[in-house]
Parts: C-alpha cells; sequence; structure tokens
C-alpha cells in the first residue's frame, strides 16, 4: 500500500473513532439523566348513563324505606307525618320514571331493583332524622353533580332529571325538619301536600297554578292527603 492509501486508511480510522466517542459520550448523559416516570392518565369521568342508574337504585330504595316510615308513622298515630312520607313516595316514583326513559334513551339496560329486607326502621323522630340526613347528603354530594355533568354532555333529559331531583330533595329536607320541630303537632290530620308528576317537585297545600321548577300546569300535580 502506497502512502497516499495509508493516509485514506488511518483517517477513515480517526472518523469512526471520533464517532464512537460521540455516542458513548451521549450515552453517559443519558443514563446520568434520572429516568423519567410515565404519564398517568386521570380516571375516565363516569358516563351519564351510569349515574342515572346509580340514581334509579337510590330512588327505588328510598322509596321503599319511605313506605317503612309511612307504616310506622301511622302505627304511632302521627298522621301528618305519614301523610308526608307518603308524598315522598309519589315523588320518589316520578323520579323512577324520569331515570328509567333517560337510561332508555342512551339505549342503556335499566337496573333490576330487588327489594331486599326492610330498611332499619325505628321512631318516627329517628326516622324523620334519618330521612332529612339521606336527603341532605343525596342533594348535596351526588343530584348536583350528576346535573353538571350530563349539562356537560349536553344531555338535556338527564340533566332535567337530577335537577328536579334536587329541587325535591331540597324541598324534602324543608319538611322533615319541620315534622322534627313540631313533632306533637303534627299527629292531627289536616296537612296535605301535592306532587309535580312531571319533574317530581312538592309543595305543601294545595298544587300551584304552575310548577315552580318545570312550570307544569296545576292539573299535573297530584294531591296526597
Amino acid at each position: 500500500m502506497n502512502c497516499r492509501g495509508i493516509n485514506k486508511f488511518t483517517g477513515a480510522v480517526a472518523v469512526l473513532c471520533v464517532g464512537f466517542a460521540g455516542m458513548c459520550a451521549a450515552a453517559d448523559e443519558a443514563s446520568a439523566k434520572p429516568a423519567e416516570k410515565p404519564a398517568i392518565s386521570a380516571p375516565a369521568a363516569v358516563a351519564t348513563v351510569d349515574n342515572l342508574k346509580a340514581a334509579y337504585l337510590t330512588s327505588s330504595a328510598a322509596k321503599q324505606q319511605y313506605i317503612a316510615f309511612a307504616a310506622k308513622a301511622r302505627a304511632e298515630g302521627y298522621k301528618s307525618v305519614e301523610v308526608l312520607f307518603h308524598a315522598t313516595i309519589v315523588s320518589q316514583g316520578v323520579m323512577i320514571k324520569k331515570y328509567a326513559v333517560a337510561i332508555r334513551k342512551l339505549n342503556g339496560t335499566v337496573p333490576d331493583f330487588k327489594e331486599g329486607a326492610l330498611p332499619a326502621v325505628k321512631s318516627t323522630k329517628e326516622n324523620l332524622e334519618a330521612a332529612l340526613a339521606a336527603d341532605i347528603g343525596e342533594k348535596n354530594t351526588r343530584y348536583v353533580d350528576f346535573a353538571k355533568q350530563a349539562e356537560a354532555e349536553k344531555n338535556t333529559g338527564a340533566m332535567y332529571a337530577f335537577k328536579g331531583a334536587v329541587a325535591a330533595e331540597t324541598e324534602y329536607a324543608k319538611f322533615f325538619k319541620q315534622a322534627l320541630a313540631e313533632l306533637d303537632g303534627w299527629k292531627a290530620e289536616g296537612k296535605t301536600f301535592a306532587v309535580c308528576e312531571v319533574c317530581s317537585f312538592l309543595v305543601m297545600g294545595p298544587p300551584p297554578a304552575t310548577c315552580p321548577v318545570c312550570s307544569a300546569p296545576k292539573d299535573k300535580f297530584t294531591v296526597i292527603k
């Protein structure tokens, strides 16, 4: 091999060495860096159809509980408390129907509610306290969030069902508090309630000219007395 060939060969070797050294330096730099943690994706929001199913089962259980509470109020002679619980039974029935309609519109299957053992039934005073605690919890922590999600998804049917439930539960709480504060006075007959068949809202006394929640006319109210 002549000198020119040797020079070409040694030059190529030098280039390879420089390139290899660069690769090693890059590898050392990469190994010195802390390993990056894999990205954690946020959990997916529960679908509105699942919220509807949860509300359907909750209302079905509440209806069963109110039936037991109404029977206890009757046994203890609290006639107006019995009427109040009957009003909540009718109101929950409206909610259950609305949830079922909204579930079917989303191509969902309405859950099968199987009546189990009767819920814990205590004195009428304790039953009112238990009902009040449950209604405040549902209104504040469940149905409000369900309504917001349905609204964000532009599901108006589900949104109105949940908003109607919030309005109705608010009235339940108001009347349960009133009954607890004046329990002896609720032994007598005379109190009546009216339930909107469209949105489940209830009022004490005769039905209004229009529902304050859904604007349904007076003839869409069921009177319980």
